[in-house]
């Protein structure tokens, strides 16, 4: 017998955000997520987060984050610093709307979300911070890939 209706479960997908399962594997993967979140919910008591469902695919996902990453704690350290929405966490990186190319932008893009997990109490040593710090920028090339920002995207005016 399964707690939820899995026909309603999305799927968290580490490079492009919530997703509709479609595959085997996909709606494996969300079944995991929801059972994951449900568990969360139960002990801690309280609502599970979209960058929470996002640490969780990540967490899934084969060899994006050291197995010694401290899961719980990195949630912890996100949430108390305001990360509800993905893209709270997108915006980590200063290449969000593009630009820093190269690898010397790359590295550049690494270090500064990295000292930003530093900053924050994000428990774990430099590997975790940039598998972290990578998995944020692969998941902002893949969006800045797909709709090619503009010239002042984003800007409030």
């Amino acid at each position: 017998e399964c707690p939820f209706d899995i026909a309603n479960t999305v799927m968290m997908d580490p490079v492009k955000g919530p997703q509709i399962p479609i595959t085997e594997e996909q709606m494996h993967k969300a079944f995991l997520s929801q059972l994951s979140e449900i568990r969360n919910e139960s002990t801690h008591k309280q609502k599970t987060t979209e960058v929470d469902r996002w640490l969780t695919a990540l967490e899934i996902e084969q060899n994006i984050l050291p197995k010694n990453a401290d899961m719980f704690g990195i949630q912890e350290a996100l949430f108390n610093t305001g990360f509800r929405m993905i893209g709270d966490v997108d915006h980590l990186d200063p290449g969000v709307r593009g630009g820093y190319d190269g690898e010397e932008g790359l590295q550049e893009r690494r270090r500064v979300i990295a000292r930003q997990l530093e900053l924050m109490s994000v428990p774990g040593e430099w590997e975790v911070h940039y598998a972290f710090a990578d998995a944020v920028i692969k998941r902002n090339d893949s969006t800045n890939e797909t709709y090619e920002p503009q010239e002042g995207w984003g800007i409030d005016e």
